[in-house]
C-alpha cells in the first residue's frame, strides 16, 4: 500500500493536527486501485502532543495507518473486486470496443 500524504490541517493557535488528507493506492498483478480520504483527529493537545515544526512524514502516516488503516484495506480490498465482476461499462456503442482501449 502506498500512502501519500496531501496535506494537514492544524489549529491556529497550538499547532495540533485536527485532519489529514491523505491518497493511497495499491498495485497488484499489473492493476492499480485507489482512494483519497480524510483523517480527523480530535483537537485534544494533552494527549502525547508533538509540535507541528517536529512532526514527519513517516510519524503522520503511521497516524492515519493506526486509525483508519483496517478501512483503508477493506475499501481497496472492495475496489479490487468490484474491478472483478464491473457493475458499469464505460465507451461509446457506435466506437469498436478495441479503438476505446
Amino acid at each position: 500500500m502506498n500512502l501519500v500524504i496531501d496535506r494537514l490541517d492544524s489549529s491556529v493557535p497550538d499547532g495540533y493536527v485536527v485532519v489529514v488528507h491523505w491518497r493511497v493506492s495499491l498495485e497488484r498483478d499489473g492493476v492499480t486501485v485507489a482512494h483519497f480520504g480524510e483523517t480527523y483527529f480530535p483537537h485534544n493537545p494533552d494527549s502525547g502532543f508533538i509540535p507541528y515544526k517536529d512532526l514527519t512524514e513517516d510519524l503522520v502516516k503511521n497516524w492515519v495507518i493506526e486509525q483508519d488503516g483496517e478501512e483503508i484495506n477493506r475499501i481497496l480490498e472492495m475496489k479490487f473486486e468490484a474491478l472483478k465482476s464491473p457493475e458499469r461499462t464505460k465507451g461509446l456503442p457506435w466506437v469498436n470496443n478495441e479503438e476505446q482501449s
